[in-house]
């Protein structure tokens, strides 16, 4: 079959020369690019995004494989993988073709040992900039990625690997009319036995080479791969050293690097029966079999085929997670982790007219990367760059020499002007790029309210933020914390450190440097304040930091949709860890509270919120501990009821005489309920019992979600229900 005239057919010629879609689209945390033309037949491609920085990075590069734009001619595909961080992926990204097209240059081919060199000078390239950072950025020696590449040149296709990521050909059975998968690349994780016994052979005096934990085989208990590039943490001993992270540091220096650079390279010549390729992260075969992937693009049309596979795998995460798909599609960067990787794709078409073609025959350049969004500007000169292409047919060959009209750039000027303006007004309206999604409101009365107070401060911090807060550190030469007390101390200048039990000794005996005395002290102090509390031993009553109630906001605030009008209803409240960031966020009086226990209302309202100023807020915090929600009126409904750990301490049959009376405080449709932890309360019934009697109760289970924390290493579980429609 000739592929090129399937995809390019009648039924998909709207592809042909769209414009909006020559750098792909983005949806969400989507990112794809349907259809386009190759050098070698034709391709689709897409990206979605899991991580709160994607790590995943790809590219396609058809035409000539030299730098002076000569040959040989083909198409490179590269996918990248990264961990740790996005830092390695980016660098390869930017790096690899380069170094490819200067060695093909040398040899005037494309060749095993071209590849070999252009990874070993990305290698290289990528270990020179860990030893000028490392000083100020210790943590990219622990940055790595996986490395995938495909090259089809002169009728044969060279397959590169570093890692775990996977190339897959459909091949044609004529006898059967089948078209089976043939995986073409050499994986390299622990989890496979060949390779553990690779490790081993290479290093038979260390015992603990791999390790199996958490049911994971890992290179040195740390690492799936064991090959990349980067993670110079395990390849030079000199940076496997603090201030790293104490998690990627060995108990011994190590003779012979850990992990390997040096690709896996297969050499296939391509035959009429080869169909398609299908180059895809690990993300995708997490969920899909090979032959699973080759069904999908065998089975339907070329255009899309990448964004398809991606719906597949996300399909069979959410599967997995007892969860709806739409449900995981609402779920952000960085908690989407806990559900599926970073995935991307790349399927090429494989046309048996085109890839037999000498490496002399150019085709059409292409240069595209996945996942990247394009502004405007990067619009127009891409319609500057076609324009000039298709104006001047010089323009593609080196400039040395030769000489362009003044007409004729004018006339390109001309014409990239027109289809910048073209290509604006086709182009979708760019989405917000904040974490939260609000709703508008719609009547004179809220835009005007809108208009005088401006929209809500921002949920979660954005990826700026924490740019600016990293550069910020950076700028101050402030590095990874010490690990002993004394080194901790030694960074102190002026300061004179106190426990807290020291300074609550000092308030007892001091009451501050300067104070009042006898009658004065009442007479200057409006709200006297147990002195436990000012040295907010409360901070410590829970299990985990203190900063994560703020983790706890976000998520919830985001799950829920919230926004300042909206009324919140915490069950077990305790000192406001999470609850004072709602009051902040919320309009006043929308926020409230039950709590049981005494001590922590006392340091809530004696010192919690009038410390962080929010008395203004008038939040409506009340004692009890028997689920009766009466005396916050009758006539509130609550677009979020929340209880975080409070429904492990109570009877079962307690919770569901809470949320029997919840069910009925709950606006319909956007209401939600969320606890966390466990709900054993209702597993111990069994799925039957519990669904009917949530039904009964005109509740129905949604599914578990989790969120991470932004400042130390924990994740929370919650699990979310919603009230039924009438």
């Amino acid at each position: 079959m000739n592929f090129l005239r399937s995809c390019w057919g009648p039924s998909s010629r709207r592809h042909d020369h769209s414009v909006t879609d020559a750098l792909g689209r983005q949806d969400g945390l989507l990112w794809y690019k349907d259809l386009g033309r190759l050098a070698n037949g034709d391709f689709s491609m897409s990206v979605v995004q899991a991580n709160s920085l994607l790590e995943d990075q790809s590219q396609i590069e058809s035409g000539s494989l030299s730098l002076h734009g000569l040959a040989p001619y083909g198409t490179f595909v590269g996918i990248y993988d990264g961990h740790g961080g996005p830092e390695t992926s980016r660098y390869i990204n930017d790096h690899l073709f380069h170094h490819l097209k200067r060695f093909a240059s040398e040899q005037q081919s494309i060749s095993a040992d071209v590849i070999r060199k252009a990874f070993k000078a990305t290698e290289e390239g990528f270990l020179s900039l860990v030893t000028k950072q490392w000083p100020m950025k210790p943590q990219i020696a622990a940055v790595g990625s996986c490395c995938l590449v495909g090259i089809i040149c002169s009728g044969t296709l060279y397959v590169a690997n570093l890692g775990d990521s996977r190339v897959v050909l459909g091949r044609l059975v004529k006898a059967t009319g089948e078209v089976l998968a043939v995986q073409l690349s050499e994986e390299h994780n622990a989890g496979i036995e060949s390779v553990r016994q690779e490790l081993h052979a290479l290093h038979p005096d260390d015992s603990e080479i791999v390790v199996l934990k958490h049911n994971v085989w890992r290179v040195k208990g740390i690492i799936q791969v064991s090959r990349s590039i980067g993670d110079v943490y395990l390849k030079k001993t000199e940076f496997n050293r603090e201030p790293l992270q104490a998690k990627f540091l060995l108990r011994e220096p190590f003779q012979r690097p850990i992990l390997s650079s040096e690709p896996s390279i297969s050499v296939l010549p391509l035959q009429l029966q080869d169909q398609f390729l299908i180059f895809a992260s690990d993300g995708l075969w997490e969920h899909l079999s090979n032959q699973e992937a080759v069904d999908i693009v065998q089975n339907n049309p070329c255009s899309g085929i990448a964004r398809r596979l991606v719906k597949a795998a996300l399909q069979e995460a959410a599967k997995k997670r007892e969860m709806r798909y739409s449900d995981l599609k609402k779920i952000d960067r960085g908690v989407r982790r806990h559900f599926h990787d970073d995935i991307t794709v790349i399927v090429v078409f494989l046309d048996s007219s085109l890839t037999s073609w000498v490496s002399s025959h150019k085709g059409p350049t292409v240069s595209i990367r996945g996942g990247i969004n394009r502004s405007a500007s990067s619009l127009a000169s891409y319609a500057s760059a076609k324009l000039a292409e298709l104006l001047d047919p010089m323009a593609t060959l080196p400039s040395k020499g030769i000489t362009v009209p003044a007409s004729l750039l004018l006339l390109t000027a001309a014409a990239a002007l027109l289809l910048f303006l073209l290509l604006s007004s086709l182009s979708p309206a760019p989405s917000s790029s904040s974490v939260a999604s609000f709703s508008c409101p719609t009547t004179s009365a809220a835009s005007s309210i809108a208009a005088a107070t401006g929209p809500p401060d921002p949920i979660s911090p954005t990826l700026d933020d924490i740019a600016w807060l990293k550069s910020q550190l950076v700028l101050n030469s402030i590095q990874e914390p010490p690990s002993s007390p004394a080194a901790w101390h030694s960074l102190r200048k002026g300061i004179n450190p106190r426990t807290r039990e020291q300074q609550l000794e000092d308030l007892r005996r001091f009451k501050g440097i300067s104070h009042y005395k006898g009658d004065d002290a009442e007479n200057h102090t409006a709200l006297p304040c147990p002195e436990e509390l000012l040295v907010e031993e409360h901070h410590s009553n829970y299990g985990e930091p203190w900063a994560g109630g703020r983790d706890v906001f976000e998520f919830l605030a985001t799950a829920a949709r919230l926004s300042p009008a909206d009324h919140v209803l915490e069950i077990g409240c305790g000192t406001l860890r999470v609850g004072i960031h709602f009051i902040r966020y919320l309009d006043p009086a929308r926020f409230h509270c039950l709590e049981r226990d005494e001590l922590s209302l006392m340091a809530a309202l004696r010192y919690e919120i009038p410390s962080q100023g929010l008395l203004h807020k008038r939040p409506l915090i009340l004692r009890g501990e028997d689920m009766e929600f009466d005396r916050f009126g009758s006539d509130v409904l609550y677009d979020l009821i929340y209880a975080s750990a409070v429904f492990l301490h109570m009877p079962d049959a307690l919770v569901w005489v809470g949320l029997e009376r919840l069910s009925a405080r709950l606006k319909l449709e956007k209401g939600r309920i969320f606890v966390s932890h466990n709900i054993k309360f209702c597993s111990r019934l069994g799925v039957d019992v519990c669904t009917n009697r949530l039904t009964n109760l005109g509740l129905e289970y949604v599914g578990k979600r989790t969120h991470d924390s932004l400042l130390f290493n924990h994740y929370e579980i919650w699990f979310e229900f919603r009230k039924l429609k009438a």
